[in-house]
């Protein structure tokens, strides 16, 4: 093959540092490697080398369904791997130099699967090898193409320690994109709010449900320099806290509780340092830890297990949990909209499915219930 110009391999350089972040300047590395070739196209795969499974595959131009089909049978029957797994990582090796060619010509995979699909020469590359995977860059060529020669594998190879790096620094980027966002969603579908504030109190950011209630709640909400209000006294407490990092001396078990009108319960926020990390190239550091828990955002959910296990009706299981928490039959009355007389006649139904005799009897019940292990995480004391 001619000789490829520098440019062309700086380019490819070029856009495999920035597929590291960027999808389609991967695959336009990739596929210009490809193109440098002159050939079909390209896989990167993993595979497991003792079980033969692939673990991971990129197909870059090449029929998805002939992969597809290697990957469920042909992979077993690749006379390839087991002699190309003695080749080192990082050196480019074709068909004439693992399998000897009067061995390959009577192959079935090479009779049965890639010369029918019309891509019956390879140069492949290892990237990574370790007894649990390892990893490959293979371009497939067709018969009009021909073998890979020498040349060939020197083109790769001046290209093979940046794909390795490039690769290993996407893989470390996707691994913690993977992590944070199983914490992320583990964060959202928790009972409680979580905000993150810089080392002003301003706020950099927040899970849904802190979200939702810094818009709907009176009591907190994000001001137009997105430093986080608080009703008072709970905001000075704040504001003390996060200027001079150190608990107000009323606060001492490290939790603001914000008083509610219309016999909601109090909010509860635990507030704790984050440790301090170098992180001023990026701007605005995160420096506090905010977990905001409202116990009346729970009813609903708690509600529904003791439905189930007392076997009552699940308006009759509200007014249960609510009892639960301390709130009076007038107040639970007046935030359900209904008359006392209407609450009394669910309680007596509650009484009568139950066969308990008092509120006191009901209380307990429920707070031996499956409820309480959610309701606990949630509740606090005002």
């Amino acid at each position: 093959m001619p000789a490829v110009s520098q440019p062309k391999i700086d380019a490819i350089i070029e856009d495999l540092y920035a597929g590291t972040l960027d999808a389609s300047a991967w695959d336009r590395a990739i596929g210009a490697m490809v193109d440098l070739l002159g050939c079909t196209g390209a896989i990167l795969f993993a595979v497991n080398p003792t079980t033969q499974t692939i673990l991971r595959d990129e197909v870059h131009r090449l029929d998805p369904q002939g992969v597809q089909l290697y990957r469920q049978h042909w992979i077993t029957q690749d006379i390839r791997i087991g002699p190309g797994l003695r080749r080192p990582v990082g050196e480019p090796h074709h068909i004439q130099e693992v399998v000897p060619q009067n061995v390959w010509r009577r192959s079935a995979i090479l009779n049965e699967f890639l010369i029918p699909s019309d891509v019956p020469f390879f140069l492949a590359t290892w990237l990574h090898k370790s007894p649990q995977k390892i990893v490959t860059l293979a371009f497939q060529a067709s018969s009009h193409h021909g073998s890979f020669d020498d040349a060939d594998s020197k083109t790769v190879k001046r290209l093979v320690p940046h794909l390795r790096r490039a690769l290993e620094i996407r893989n470390r980027l996707e691994s913690h994109q993977i992590r944070a966002s199983t914490l992320t969603v583990a964060l959202e579908q928790s009972h409680f709010g979580v905000i993150v504030l810089d080392e002003g109190g301003r706020i950099l950011e927040s899970t849904g449900l802190a979200d939702e209630l810094l818009r709907v709640e009176p009591t907190m909400r994000r001001q137009s320099d997105h430093t986080l209000w608080l009703r008072e006294p709970a905001g000075s407490r704040l504001r003390q806290w996060v200027l001079t990092g150190t608990p107000p001396e009323n606060v001492t078990d490290g939790v603001l509780r914000i008083p509610r009108n219309h016999g909601l319960q109090s909010l509860s926020i635990v507030v704790t340092p984050m440790p301090p990390v170098p992180y001023a190239w990026l701007g605005n550091e995160p420096r506090w830890l905010l977990f905001v828990f409202d116990p009346d955002r729970h009813i609903s959910p708690v509600a529904a297990i003791v439905s189930r296990d007392l076997e009552i009706s699940p308006r009759e299981a509200e007014i249960a949990v609510m009892l639960s928490m301390g709130q009076s039959l007038s107040t639970i009355a007046s935030r359900l909209g209904i008359t006392m007389n209407t609450a009394r006649a669910h309680l007596k139904h509650v009484f009568a499915k139950t066969q308990l005799r008092s509120q006191s009897d009901l209380v307990r019940r429920v707070l031996a219930s499956p409820a309480i292990h959610h309701a606990g995480r949630s509740t606090s004391t005002t």
